[in-house]
């Protein structure tokens, strides 16, 4: 006999590009019924229209709000997650909400108690944990056999840096927009928390940049408690293409993950080898953004679900970002300062 599943109401907030990513798969999901929330009015209803959305909002706090919705994903700009994130949670919705959590720890401090005591199921979206060369890393970590993990280089490109996300910079977001990623990376694979930084930016390619605060080049260090070391290459102007990849360097042996290719294959001719390098983000994580998805809707419907990044996880990742701030500052390793109560905190659960 099949079963019927329960309708899932659920509303994008913001239709940027990772909101219509999200958009675009939730209604490939049986049982969940789409709503969307955008300010731009035209692109809205287009957007409603295309994907047969159930409620069209054009202001995003009615939607947030909205007594029918039972879930959210909140695809707005990184100021305001926060904000949203806490009122979302007052409103008993569950979320779902883009990196980062937010520019400032003490932006977001408050809302893992503000999750915790509104009982409602969060989740932040750190893609690369539901990326399938990723997680095949971390089960090779997970079964101990390549040892102790000693070394995980990282690096993050963008091929270029648009003027559309140059506008209201000035905080560094090579570093808390973009780092976030490889940090929340180095706690998951590696197990364990992050306990001292270096950074080291500069705008090599855009050097109007530098005037703003801003960069587009960073070499930074983690130091891990477990002793580890994470290298990350941040850069927002890798002409080629797009590139996120991976080494981890355990005492067994190393895993290499992911690669620049866009198709598995490579053409020989005339003493040459060329291949296709991967245009786009959306198209190198087109897998995890649908998987993450999944996930996000079978936590709705309280099925198990394991990986993702929590509330705590997010709040982790803005802390350790905007110590690499400090150190680029300064120009000096900087240690990562945590209230009493998380200095022990067991790891287990960003190892789940």
């Amino acid at each position: 006999m099949t079963s019927v599943l329960r309708r899932l109401r659920v509303c994008v907030v913001g239709l940027g590009e990772m909101g219509l990513i999200h958009a675009r798969n939730l209604i490939k999901f049986p049982g969940v019924e789409l709503s969307l929330a955008c300010k731009r009015k035209e692109a809205l209803y287009s957007v409603a229209q295309e994907l047969r959305a159930a409620r069209a909002f054009d202001n995003y706090e009615e939607a947030i709000t909205d007594k029918e919705i039972e879930a959210v994903v909140l695809a707005t700009k990184p100021r305001d997650h926060a904000k949203q994130v806490a009122l979302a949670a007052k409103h008993g919705k569950a979320i779902f909400c883009e990196k980062p959590l937010g520019y400032s720890t003490e932006a977001v401090a408050d809302l893992e108690e503000t999750v915790r005591s509104c009982g409602v199921k969060c989740m932040v979206g750190f893609q690369r944990r539901f990326d399938p060369s990723y997680r095949g890393a971390w089960e090779q970590t997970r079964k101990s056999a390549m040892g102790k993990s000693l070394v995980l280089k990282c690096t993050s490109g963008d091929p270029d840096f648009p003027d559309k996300y140059q506008r209201d910079l000035g905080f560094n977001s090579t570093l808390l927009d973009l780092a976030v990623h490889d940090i929340d990376l180095a706690r998951w694979l590696l197990r364990s928390e992050v306990s001292r930084v270096f950074a080291s930016c500069d705008a090599l390619v855009y050097p109007h940049l530098k005037d703003m605060g801003e960069s587009d080049t960073a070499l930074c260090i983690l130091e891990m408690e477990s002793g580890a070391r994470c290298f990350m290459h941040l850069s927002r102007s890798l002409r080629y293409g797009y590139n996120v990849t991976s080494e981890l360097v355990s005492a067994d042996g190393t895993i290499q993950i992911g690669e620049v290719k866009e198709t598995p294959m490579v053409t020989l001719k005339a003493g040459r080898a060329s291949t296709d390098i991967c245009p786009s983000f959306s198209q190198r994580f087109r897998i995890a953004f649908r998987e993450e998805m999944q996930a996000f809707v079978d936590m709705l419907r309280g099925e198990p679900v394991s990986h993702f990044a929590d509330i705590h996880d997010a709040i982790e990742a803005t802390r350790v970002a905007e110590t690499l701030v400090q150190s680029w500052r300064t120009g000096m390793p900087a240690r990562v300062i945590r209230p009493a109560k998380n200095e022990s905190k067991d790891m287990s659960k960003a190892a789940s």
